[in-house]
């Protein structure tokens, strides 16, 4: 399954994000600031600045907070 998270640099949506990846399944996300990035290549999610509108489309499930 493929999520993507809407705000994912906050704390509970990283450690979500971070769970759900490890459990197997493919996640990304956007933040408005996202300098953590660094962060989440260690993970193998994909972080982008903004809304990303085309991205969300493409999910079968969209997480926000």
């Amino acid at each position: 399954m493929k999520y993507f998270f809407i705000g994912i640099c906050g704390i509970s949506m990283r450690s979500l994000a971070v769970m759900l990846r490890l459990m197997g399944h493919e996640v990304a996300g956007s933040d408005r600031s996202p300098e953590d990035a660094d962060f989440f290549e260690k993970y193998n999610i994909e972080v982008v600045g903004g809304n990303a509108p085309d991205e969300v489309e493409k999910a079968d499930v969209v997480v926000y907070s």
